[in-house]
């Protein structure tokens, strides 16, 4: 791919229920089976986002999510970093504050 060229990356998203795998490689592979039955597609080189929920109704939303890009060999949490990230954020605002 030529460097002055523009490029994009469409991502498709096909919401797929899994409930009987135990990881989000589990997951993405049992999905994947599902769509190449359903619609006769391979999503061999596609990214992949893998949304854990718990069994309770109480929780809203993920209690995990995971990402994986097709060149990529494993899954990685993305929310594994929030406090770390979250911790230095507020340093950073501190120290600009303290700058004023």
């Amino acid at each position: 791919m030529s460097s002055d060229k523009s490029y994009w990356v469409v991502e498709y998203r096909f919401p797929i229920a899994v409930s009987e795998a135990s990881s989000p490689e589990e997951a993405a592979a049992i999905a994947a089976e599902k769509i190449y039955e359903q619609y006769g597609m391979k999503p061999t080189a596609w990214y992949a986002r893998v949304f854990e929920y718990g069994p309770s109704v109480d929780q809203v939303g993920p209690l995990r999510e995971y990402f994986c890009n097709p060149s990529g060999n494993k899954f990685r949490q993305l929310d594994k970093n929030d406090a770390e990230h979250q911790r230095l954020h507020h340093e950073n605002l501190e120290k600009d504050n303290e700058n004023d």
